[in-house]
């Protein structure tokens, strides 16, 4: 075959070079599949497959709970690692060299080209594709050549850091990625992206000892640039003037007089009439509306001298645009300030999920951090505090290396356990009290009336958590510098631009799309009830198999729709064709979560509401009535609880089978459960027959438990377990094995290497792993088996954030709609989400691949979700404790109606007050935190940069409106950008009239 070469510039800087320092000057040469096109990455970074060759001494190492061994630490210094694939030449290999790409150039234009950075389109000028310009085809390795070089050098061009070597089998090649954390070029970086960096305690300290700040000075001496800076016509200049240099400036004494020092509150009534006068002397003549954001609170003394606390006693530091001028208040930049700032910058140069889509890549994902990892088995995930309450103390460490999206779900899921204890405790003297009823021979009534406040504890519990959770969030927002996030956009490459959102085939296309969840929810819901009527009929015909196993049937229902709604909704979503990843996630979220919490819910729904209606029994015998109670309960072996013989027999096949006659009082327990079907007039009896009952009253009238409150014990039990054993197999059992088995393979096929080549070939298997071995294993390669087999993406074996919150909200959905049923329920959930939440933990860190760190204002669309669920338990809860439990069951329907709409119109007033009650609980002391932290702003912008400068004079024009007024507009808006700017740390904020 041909050789093909083509001449690249080096590299500015190489790996683990002093900074500053430039390397020799070198060229390089790209040669063909047959000669090993596939290893240009290493020659790159300035070494060869030869010079990659570990020695000795080792360095250091790192111990993996998986593994049960040590592996190497390679990651120091990485950020982001790129897995290059192999030829097929190679073990392992996975590219054909000869495959014909056809198109190459638009190909190519996919990567490198992004509108939302310009200067990607001179990518494609790079000399390195005249190999591919005005060519049809070209052969998949030459393809590869090109866009692996391009990619090198933008990366080289960015000045990064960067390292190359192959994977111990020589399947793949790993190139890392990072910047020092104290660089330059990070710097350059967040000052470019406005990144946002908290301020240090030593601002805060320096700004309360400045006797000198005053909020009001600062608007005087803002009134006096703005009326210098005002050379307009003279028939303007004086209203103008007037309202600036006078209006601005008695606005600024009047907050001045009336603000302590460093900003205080506006004290006497006489100043507040004033200030409100000023305020309408600006609307009026400048067209610019001022408003306070409410009085001004004063200082208050915990904030003094330090950085301020929240409730919790947490620290809460202002966040600001990361620029050179304040670095000397700004804290340092950490290892996920990298990982973003890298990530932006990248996909700025190309799209690195079309990299992948093109096979350029096969994998890439963010270096692990061994020390990090081995804090979190010490503490967070440690499973030998299994049994535990999880404390999430660590969740500053852990959203360092998982992001502030997972660690909403991980704070969410750690306030679920620690209210499941005290809802456990509840149920558990409830359960007390249902066994204690027979024991103490009381009233069924009284069974009842527990699971009735069951009920009611069940709903104010859930509204209650659902508060604490967003008050929680709240702080985190604020003390994580959350809040207005603007995250990293990953932009889809399914994406079809010739589409955009106002196109009307896109918007017919998702309206015939949201009615396809409509259609699998009723499909799901004729298939449970079919499988009910079935059981039902088997039963009548004597075999009651179906009826014993019937809850596993349900569960195994549950699963398979389940599972194949959670195949088909992604590919229901791409035909959405939303531009960014998270777009997609949340659409791709609701679509999963709703229907699979109604799968969920839909079988105890059907039980408890429908069957009654759905499921009758009917008889055409003599005597209609006695004729569905022998099929339901047969010979009087079967019949209810509490129902003596005497009641029996009158049902009682006689040995011809004729049914013996029924006196008028013989069926009378049956009250409230028999009807006359209004389609043929025959006598049937309800799908929720009594199985229990019990003689209560002077009147000595029946109360009964049904065969339906039996069956949702059952289901409820079941579904519980059965979850609890899918989390410990397909969530950790599964991803051990398949990351275990990868490994050995891999190890395996460096040891038949090795065996036969190179300098270790004496050595034996386990030498591989150990500090005194030769060619050992190490962490990136390990992570790179995790990025295979359990990346952190929807419907794989390392969890995602939609698979995990969708398991744990069905059982919050569970468990707040149908725990008052079972009281034993909350017990068995709290045992079980103990121990998943701990698992959860121990496969995040050291099973799944480190996702990229996400981050996030608020818990997304789940929050709806949970609002949504809290509705409905209401609902439901409600109309089981009126319409089935007793003693309000056997009341009439007019009463019952009355009863519901009070107590779901009660609760959902309950549920307000306490939502907006939590709100304000928490908003006097976020937004008085808010304002300290404005004021330290301001004070540190004004310190460390020079005077305001006005770069260009405004022009003032006149607008006449329908009704005669006249209004004064800042023409280029400038000056009412400065004067927004200005304000935006104050207590006013700007708005337009």
């Amino acid at each position: 075959p041909l050789r093909a070469a083509a001449r690249v510039s080096p590299p500015p800087t190489m790996w683990g070079s002093a900074p500053g320092k430039r390397s020799s000057p070198r060229t390089m040469e790209i040669e063909s599949a047959h000669a090993a096109p596939w290893r240009a990455v290493a020659s790159w970074c300035g070494q060869s497959e030869e010079d990659n060759t570990p020695q000795s001494p080792r360095r250091r190492t790192t111990w993996l709970p998986l593994l049960r061994e040590s592996v190497e630490v390679d990651t120091d210094g990485a950020a982001f690692v790129f897995v290059f694939p192999k030829d097929t030449s190679v073990i392992g290999g996975v590219l054909d060299p000869q495959a014909i790409i056809e198109n190459p150039m638009a190909k190519a234009k996919q990567i490198f080209e992004r509108p939302r950075s310009p200067s990607s389109f001179n990518t494609m000028r790079w000399k390195g594709f005249d190999r591919l310009r005005d060519r049809p085809c070209v052969p998949a390795w030459e393809y590869q050549i090109v866009v692996r070089a391009a990619v090198m050098h933008l990366l080289h061009k960015s000045d990064f850091q960067l390292r190359s070597f192959p994977s111990l089998d020589g399947d793949e090649d790993f190139l890392t990625i990072g910047m020092e954390e104290q660089g330059e070029r990070v710097k350059r970086l967040a000052q470019r992206f406005a990144y946002k960096v908290a301020l240090k305690s030593s601002a805060y300290a320096d700004m309360c000892m400045d006797p000198n700040y005053n909020v009001g000075q600062r608007l005087s001496d803002f009134a006096g640039k703005l009326a210098a800076a005002a050379k307009v016509d003279q028939a303007l200049i004086g209203q103008f003037g007037s309202a600036v240099g006078g209006s601005i400036d008695q606005l600024g004494n009047a907050v001045g007089g009336g603000l302590r020092q460093l900003g205080g509150t506006i004290g006497a009534d006489n100043a507040h009439r004033q200030l409100n006068q000023q305020l309408h002397n600006l609307k009026y003549h400048l067209g610019v509306k001022v408003e306070r954001r409410g009085d001004v609170a004063p200082v208050d003394p915990k904030f003094r001298g330090g950085v301020p606390r929240d409730r919790e006693g947490q620290h809460v530091p202002a966040y600001v645009s990361y620029s050179p001028d304040l670095e000397e208040y700004l804290s340092e930049f950490r290892h996920i300030d990298v990982l973003r700032l890298l990530r932006m910058h990248l996909d700025e140069l190309f799209n690195i999920e079309e990299l992948r889509a093109q096979q350029i890549i096969v994998n890439h994902f963010c270096a692990g951090s061994p020390e990090l990892i081995d804090e979190f088995n010490e503490d967070w995930c440690n499973l030998k505090q299994l049994f535990t309450l999880p404390q999430m103390a660590s969740a500053d460490k852990v959203r360092l290396y998982f992001g502030e999206q997972i660690v909403f779900f991980f704070c969410w899921f750690s306030l679920y356990v620690h209210w499941l204890l005290y809802l456990a405790l509840i149920g558990f003297v409830c359960a007390v009290g249902v066994q204690l009823i027979p024991v103490l021979k009381l009233p069924l009534e009284w069974d009842g009336l527990i699971h009735v406040f069951m009920a009611f504890v069940l709903t104010v519990w859930g509204v209650l958590f659902n508060a604490r959770f967003d008050a929680a969030i709240r702080a985190h927002v604020n003390r994580w510098g959350m809040k207005d996030w603007v995250g990293v956009e990953v932009e889809r490459p399914e994406w079809e631009p010739d589409q955009p959102e106002s196109s009307r085939v896109l918007k017919c296309k998702r309206r015939l799309l949201n009615q396809l969840p409509i259609a699998f929810c009723i499909l799901f819901a004729c298939a449970i009830m079919q499988f009910a009527l079935y059981a039902m009929e088997q039963r009548q015909y004597g075999n009651t198999f179906i009826e014993q196993w019937g809850n596993i049937g349900t569960v195994v229902l549950m699963q398979t729709f389940s599972l194949v709604w959670a195949q088909l909704a992604p590919r229901l979503c791409k035909h959405y064709n939303y531009r960014t990843q998270a777009q997609y996630d949340e659409a791709l979220t609701w679509m999963v979560a709703s229907v699979r919490i109604f799968i969920a819910l839909f079988p105890f729904i059907d039980i408890i509401f429908l069957r009654s209606y759905t499921q009758p029994i009917c008889s055409s015998e003599e005597d209609p009535l006695a004729g569905a109670a022998w099929k339901i309960y047969g010979a009087g072996t079967n019949w209810p609880r509490g129902i003596g013989l005497n009641h029996a027999l009158p049902v009682l096949k006689t040995l011809n089978g004729t049914l013996a006659r029924t006196t008028p009082t013989s069926l009378d327990w049956l009250e409230g459960y028999a009807f006359v079907s209004p389609i043929d007039g025959r006598q049937c009896i309800r799908g929720c027959y009594p199985v229990h009952c019990d003689k209560v009253g002077l009147d000595g009238h029946y109360v009964c438990d049904t065969n339906c409150m039996a069956t949702l014990e059952s289901n409820m039990m079941t579904v519980y377990i059965s979850h609890m054993v899918m989390t410990l197999l397909l969530g950790i059992g599964v991803p051990y094995l398949l990351t275990s088995r990868e490994v050995a393979k891999e190890v395996n096929h460096a040891n038949i290497k090795h065996s036969t080549q190179g300098p270790y070939h004496h050595m034996p298997a386990s030498s591989l792993f150990g500090e005194g071995s030769g060619a050992m294993y190490s962490l990136v390669q390990f992570q790179a088996k995790c990025a295979k087999l359990a990346p952190y993406q929807y419907l794989s074996w390392g969890g995602s954030y939609i698979d995990d919150f969708v398991e744990v909200a069905i059982g919050f959905a569970l468990l707040t709609c149908f725990g008052m049923a079972v009281p034993t329920v909350p017990i068995l959930a709290f045992l079980g989400h103990l121990v998943e939440y701990r698992l959860l933990a121990f496969r995040m860190a050291n099973m799944t691949c480190r996702p990229f760190p996400y981050g996030g204002e608020h818990a997304g669309i789940w929050k709806y979700i949970f609002n949504c669920i809290g509705q409905a338990a209401v609902a439901i809860n409600v109309g089981m404790a009126v319409f089935r439990m007793n003693p309000m069951r056997s009341w009439d329907f007019e009463h019952q109606l009355m009863a519901f709409l009070a107590l779901e119109h009660a609760l959902i007033l309950l549920r307000s007050a306490v939502s907006r009650g939590s709100e304000e609980t928490g908003g006097d002391d976020e937004q008085q935190i808010e304002d300290f932290n404005n004021r330290t702003v301001a004070w540190v912008t004004d310190r460390c940069r020079s005077a305001l400068q006005i770069m260009s004079v405004p022009v003032i024009r006149r607008k006449t409106t329908h009704l005669g007024e006249t209004e004064v507009k800042i023409g280029n808006n400038f000056m009412y950008e400065q004067l927004e700017q200005e304000l935006a740390h104050m207590p006013f904020k700007l708005g337009t009239v």
